[in-house]
């Protein structure tokens, strides 16, 4: 894209693992940038004492701050459409995963457990918890998300690509020690909702997966020849790149005890 005169645009993310800074345009909320050490180290020294001054300048491992970010990423996508010329959009918005801060109108929500990213059996937080957390702020994401769109469309210039993809499904029944025990087809159910101008549905795959969805989106629009690779599913459940074949698993009926 970039060798076609497209600018690469991304939106700060809460990990730097995919937070993606090597871009023409880089949105960030605050002046400063901690990295995943130095925001761990204020959550979990004394120096969290001073958090309320931290916040002021850069995103901490808080729940205002996670709030923050999120509405700025909302924000900042429904401006991006003004910027000219042809342009690749990356904005990764941990939500509705946990930790649960907004309620289904967007009011904030002080959960009791400590800040935390992490779901399936780590969640800090009791299976109602989640669930009802998980709802509740699925519901006002969706109100954002159908702003966001309604503003890419009337304000761009030529029909755009949209993409709403979410990494993972549903965690509530996973357990990241032992991949047997959990409901493998919750956390692959990811979301895929696709706005592509000039193609056809039937043009697209009823079981496409995630990793040919750019593939076909470059062969159509872009006349390259990647092709559609054999959808195959793994896991790596407790140890990372440690991946185990979990295909044969992803339509069977999950077994739960609520």
């Amino acid at each position: 894209l970039d060798e076609i005169g497209y600018k690469s645009i991304a939106i700060a993310v809460d990990f730097d693992t995919v937070n993606n800074k090597n871009v023409d345009i880089y949105y960030y909320p605050l002046p400063v940038q901690l990295n995943s050490f130095e925001k761990y180290l204020i959550q979990t020294s004394p120096i969290c004492l001073l958090s309320p001054i931290f916040e002021k300048f850069a995103l901490i491992n808080a729940n205002s701050s996670h709030r923050k970010l999120i509405n700025y990423s909302f924000d900042t996508l429904s401006e991006i459409p003004n910027i000219d010329g042809p342009k690749f959009i990356y904005s990764h918005i941990t939500s509705p995963h946990p930790p649960f801060v907004f309620d289904e109108n967007g009011q904030d929500v002080e959960p009791s457990y400590d800040f935390s990213f992490v779901d399936g059996n780590a969640f800090p937080g009791s299976k109602d918890q989640y669930r009802t957390g998980y709802i509740n702020q699925l519901q006002y994401i969706n109100q954002r998300l159908e702003t966001v769109i309604n503003s890419i469309l009337n304000n761009s210039e030529y029909p755009p690509i949209i993409i709403v993809m979410s990494d993972h499904g549903s965690r509530l029944y996973t357990d990241f020690s032992v991949n047997e025990n959990s409901c493998v087809s919750e956390g692959f159910s990811n979301f895929m909702a696709l706005y592509l101008p000039g193609m056809e549905p039937e043009d697209i795959p009823s079981d496409i997966s995630s990793v040919n969805l750019f593939r076909l989106i470059f062969d159509y629009y872009f006349s390259t020849d990647f092709g559609l690779l054999e959808n195959r599913y793994y896991s790596d459940g407790q140890l990372f790149y440690n991946f185990k074949d979990v295909s044969s698993s992803i339509d069977l009926e999950c077994k739960t005890s609520q």
